[in-house]
């Protein structure tokens, strides 16, 4: 503010002799009045001004807050910005376990196949298809199939693609016992389903890449080499909590869907992945609980 104003300030416009009629001069009287008592204000209540200044930061910085995670979701990290867009459906509840990989003893799911190991992996994949609610379908903007009764939407856990994919492999694995005799054509089959799975575990351990450390150790003074150990304590999931809160949400694999053009149908959800190439093995002593299971 200049000499002049400062000094026009502390006058009194009216005993001045501005001529109120003459548009200019009433202009003159209100932005002087107007300025003066702005300037008496501040000065006589310094922390106003200081609060003005602050509240004005704030709003800066929440709005650029907005626009940063808007624009560059990345800038408060990926996971983060992740988690706001999809909430956690599943609760996760983390423990250390030490679990073992090459002793069979110790796992239900190893060894050579038997009637146990079997029905350990086939119940493993019998909670694949869920209920989606509504609110989470529209807040996640995901393409979704609507079930034809009680407003849900069909959907999966990853981890039970990963358990069927394993699980395949595993039947494979094991061809005699699990398979009749397989033909050229069978085989076929097995190579582009497999090859699928192979690649959808892969990145599955990519993504979810394990580092918990496993160390090496001497099992005799005259080993050619140290062995790992499988045993080591890792930070896991508590796999009974997932179990349950599928099992509360899971619905049969031949659920009533609805089509596009609105017309209800019921879908056997078997098999997702269909290959384009081959003929489909038959299995042996087919297990009858696995009719209605993803696991062919």
């Amino acid at each position: 503010m200049g000499h002049e104003e400062r000094a026009l300030l502390q006058k009194d416009p009216l005993e001045e002799g501005f001529e109120v009629e003459d548009c200019e001069g009433a202009w003159r009287i209100w932005r002087f009045s107007n300025n003066r008592e702005k300037l008496v204000l501040l000065q006589k209540r310094p922390f106003f001004t200081v609060y003005l200044i602050f509240i004005h930061l704030v709003c800066l910085v929440l709005l650029g807050t907005v626009v940063c995670n808007t624009i560059y979701p990345s800038f408060f990290g990926v996971e983060d910005a992740f988690d706001r867009q999809l909430p956690h459906l599943v609760p996760k509840n983390y423990e250390l376990r030490k679990e073992y990989s090459s002793d069979h003893a110790h796992n239900k799911y190893t060894g050579l196949p038997n009637e146990n190991n079997t029905k350990a992996w086939d119940d493993l994949v019998k909670r694949v298809i869920l209920i989606q609610p509504r609110k989470i379908a529209v807040e996640t903007n995901y393409t979704a199939v609507r079930l034809a009764e009680g407003g849900g939407y069909l959907a999966g856990l990853g981890v039970w693609h990963d358990i069927h994919c394993l699980r395949r492999i595993r039947l494979y694995l094991h061809a005699n016992y699990y398979y009749q005799p397989l033909t050229e054509k069978n085989l076929e089959y097995l190579r582009e389903h497999l090859g699928h799975c192979i690649e959808g575990l892969r990145q599955t351990v990519m993504c979810n890449a394990d580092t918990s450390i496993y160390t090496f150790t001497w099992e005799n003074a005259t080993d050619r080499r140290p062995n790992p150990q499988s045993n080591q304590y890792r930070k896991c999931i508590n796999w009974d909590t997932v179990w349950n809160w599928v099992d509360e949400r899971h619905i049969p694999l031949n659920p009533w869907l609805l089509r596009p053009t609105g017309v209800a149908d019921k879908i056997m959800m078997r098999g997702l992945l269909t290959p384009t190439k081959g003929e489909k093995p038959v299995l042996k002593n087919r297990n009858p609980s696995l009719d209605a299971v993803w696991a062919d």
